[in-house]
């Protein structure tokens, strides 16, 4: 989505529907996210929101990580792949994002379309709503949705990219 509220109507539609999530007495909601969604005023607009709340969590999508078929024609599997972690990590922290409220994941995985019968692939932001419920349904709000037991993706066919201990520490470290 590029643009603004001015000049495109999705950009504008997804502000409004920010706008309408600031209020903890209006929407009652502990995680927000807007899968595929990566506008940098977006994802900063929809941390902001949960932060100033102070009750929920945002769930942002990464910029060019993968590169999905309705927004290029590619030849190969390897050309939809858009940058590194370390590069993804990079721009992220240049972002200067700093907020308990927000979180980002990486990379895109592959999943089973149920209603088409195929695979497809999807950004982190689909599956981990799946990963937090899991996490608070057998163990304790608080705790992070990680390791085998609350951190597992079993609907996950297949990651796009198998990460290094180098790239995690990267990812990791420009958190």
């Amino acid at each position: 989505l590029n643009g603004t509220t001015a000049n495109n109507y999705a950009f504008a539609s997804v502000d409004r529907a920010l706008e309408l999530i600031k209020d903890p007495e209006v929407i009652e909601h502990n995680l927000a996210c807007m899968p595929g969604i990566t506008n940098d005023a977006l994802t900063l607009k929809l941390v902001e929101k949960c932060e100033s709340r102070a009750d929920s969590l945002a769930v942002i999508d990464l910029k060019d990580v993968y590169l999905p078929a309705h927004e290029k024609k590619c030849d190969s599997f390897a050309d939809r792949i858009a940058t590194t972690p370390q590069a993804a990590a990079k721009a992220l922290k240049a972002r200067q994002l700093n907020s308990s409220y927000g979180a980002a994941y990486y990379p895109w995985v592959k999943i089973v379309d149920e209603q088409h019968k195929r695979d497809v692939w999807v950004p982190p932001s689909v599956v981990l709503p799946g990963v937090y419920a899991q996490n608070d349904a057998i163990g304790q709000e608080w705790f992070a949705p990680a390791g085998l037991n609350r951190g597992g993706l079993t609907e996950v066919i297949e990651a796009k990219t198998r990460l290094t201990n180098a790239e995690r520490d990267d990812l990791y470290e420009n958190r």
